[in-house]
């Protein structure tokens, strides 16, 4: 059934809390863009084409959760002002629009039957200050083999809406909250607690599948050769109060949790060949160590490659399954066989943790090897989505869909990625045989 909105979806099959579609609209650099993605999904362009704007968009709306307001300065990403976000708003459309889609378990609670998933679209607009004009969208879920739409149409500011289970049921505001499109406002007639649970759980689907997204900054690593123990351990190492705190805290996380720093040297093994231990030393301090052929050495004694993947890696087994974890150019100071390495294991762990990938690259190694997954049947070609980005002359940016068939091929091929490297390839051929002088 489509949606009535006139916003686009796209199903994901199989997944838990996917996000399915992101649209934005006079944001930065982009007149309209529309992405779907899906286990594995790949921003490709040349620098300044926009690709790290898209995931900026979903983190920004992630640090806004509950407000009414986007926060420009939060602690994910700073963009310092919402004036540098709403650049593209036009003559004739005053309002940045920021859109996502996607699919949420149903609760599980006794007696209810809940239906397979809920399925969602929220869409904010708003203004150049960065407050939010209007929330718009739809939800769609099943109730004992009976559907129900719970839909916000962009032509109605205000409305009070119910659900009827036969004179009694729930009833629904409308909000301008960011990530919540309708908020529970009571029951009607007879009363049903556990439903009622259960139907607050279904409305705030955009707001769980927004709680769980994690970003993973281009900016990552450790720099110190201890850090200070903190109190606790956290699930989402995000740049809450800045590099130098992250660090700190994946330094705690480590120092708290064996199993977390066991499932962490493997994967680590798996891509750089090198495993990780966190030793707990004097004055309540945690020292990163890589295990290397030679024995533990501090972490900030190693080359970068395996220290940058660190917070990756932590990302991405800390979060819960069904979550979306957002990349920023995954191969920063690896070597081009480990970049290949990366891509398998980013895969395999999507797999088996029922996680979304969302990622920027550069990387023909981490491309290349997605691509030969496909061909392995190792990824099937409608669980990966390649993205091309571009920026025309007046600066405005777009992104194209490449399709990948099931034999790992591009259909079209990939404008300006792989050729750099065999044109350079053939320029260094010839110049080999141009410096040969016939045999006398």
């Amino acid at each position: 059934m489509p949606p009535r909105t006139g916003i686009p979806y796209t199903a994901l099959s199989g997944g838990k809390g996917m996000i399915t579609n992101i649209t934005l609209e006079n944001f930065k650099c982009f007149r309209k863009v529309e992405v779907n993605p899906r286990r594995i999904t790949v921003f490709i362009g040349a620098n300044g084409t926009g690709k790290s704007s898209v995931l900026q968009a979903m983190a920004l709306l992630k640090q806004s959760i509950g407000s009414n307001v986007l926060i420009a300065q939060g602690n994910l990403v700073d963009l310092t002002n919402p004036q540098s976000i709403v650049t593209r708003q036009r003559a004739g459309s005053s309002t940045t629009q920021i859109s996502f889609g996607g699919l949420e378990n149903q609760p599980e609670l006794p007696g209810i039957n809940f239906d397979e998933e809920v399925q969602f679209i929220f869409v904010a607009k708003f203004l150049v200050s960065g407050t939010v004009n209007l929330t718009f969208g739809e939800i769609r879920f099943s109730l004992e083999d009976q559907p129900f739409l719970i839909e916000a149409l962009e032509s109605t500011d205000y409305f009070t809406v119910g659900i009827d289970f036969g004179g009694y049921g729930p009833t629904f505001n409308r909000t301008k909250e960011i990530a919540r499109l309708v908020q529970y406002a009571g029951w009607s007639g007879e009363s049903h607690p556990t439903t009622a649970r259960g139907i607050v759980a279904v409305v705030d689907s955009p707001n769980s599948v927004l709680r769980k997204l994690r970003f993973v900054h281009s900016a990552r690593g450790l720099v110190r050769s201890a850090y200070r123990l903190e109190d606790a351990r956290v699930d989402d190492i995000s740049l809450t109060h800045g590099l130098s705190q992250q660090e700190q805290q994946i330094a705690t996380n480590l120092g708290y949790s064996r199993q977390m720093e066991g499932e962490l040297s493997n994967l680590l093994k798996k891509v750089t060949g090198v495993g990780l231990r966190a030793d707990t030393v004097p004055a309540q301090s945690v020292e990163v160590k890589s295990l290397t052929s030679q024995g533990a050495v501090n972490i900030v004694s190693e080359g970068f490659g395996t220290n940058a993947l660190i917070p990756l890696f932590l990302q991405l087994i800390s979060a819960e399954e069904g979550s979306t974890v957002m990349i920023e150019e995954p191969e920063i100071h690896l070597h081009p066989k480990a970049q290949a390495e990366l891509a398998s294991v980013l895969v395999e762990e999507a797999q088996a943790e029922d996680k979304q990938i969302i990622m920027t690259t550069h990387s023909e190694h981490i491309l290349g090897r997605l691509l030969t997954l496909v061909a392995e049947k190792k990824l099937a070609a409608d669980e990966l989505a390649i993205y091309a980005f571009e920026k025309d002359e007046k600066g405005e940016c777009t992104a194209s869909q490449i399709e990948v068939l099931d034999d790992g091929r591009v259909r079209g091929g990939i404008k300006d990625f792989f050729e750099p490297h065999l044109e350079e390839l053939n320029r260094y051929i010839q110049a080999q045989f141009s410096g040969l002088q016939p045999a006398e």
